[in-house]
């Protein structure tokens, strides 16, 4: 800010007003703005953990589950990715793109066993949003496991963060 005043009042008194540079000092001081509120949302944000923002009611599948009960689900519910549990073990993640490719590839005779990925992120319900928030962006995912205790409680996604970050700036 202190930059951006210096250059319009050095606009102000040259003579003849020098427009540009006084143009100049009002975008500087914007951004210096802009900045200083992005700066101040992210501190804020950090008093949020994962449990701040976890949706109460999520949906897991089996490997097992073949792509029309996906479908289904996705339909008939708000989540569109999916945590693969097997005998109380996380053992998958299964996301809209996948299922959206397979369906397009080969149809619906598929498993999620067959395109649930393998190696994925997760994080646990302690954890603050903006690590969870960082993580999806890293690995360029959507949505992301909540553990706790080894255990999936849940899902959480760039919607559910985004709705925080709506909510707060």
């Amino acid at each position: 800010h202190v930059f951006a005043i210096f250059f319009g009042f050095l606009a102000l008194m040259s003579t003849p007003v020098n427009l540009f540079l006084l143009i100049i000092s009002f975008f500087v001081f914007m951004a210096a703005s802009s900045e200083g509120m992005q700066v101040e949302l992210r501190m804020s944000l950090r008093k949020f953990k994962v449990k701040d923002v976890l949706p109460e009611q999520f949906f897991s599948v089996s490997s097992s589950t073949p792509l029309s009960e996906v479908l289904a689900l996705t339909l008939h519910s708000h989540q569109e990715d999916f945590p693969v549990v097997d005998e109380g073990e996380l053992v998958g993640l299964l996301t809209r793109a996948d299922v959206t490719l397979a369906v397009h590839q080969s149809g619906m005779s598929k498993l999620a066993k067959n395109i649930m990925h393998k190696d994925f992120p997760t994080v646990k319900v302690t954890d603050p949003l903006t690590f969870a928030h960082k993580l999806m962006e890293q690995e360029k995912i959507k949505a992301i496991p909540v553990l706790k205790r080894k255990q999936v409680i849940g899902i959480i996604s760039l919607e559910d963060i985004s709705r925080v970050y709506l909510l707060m700036s």
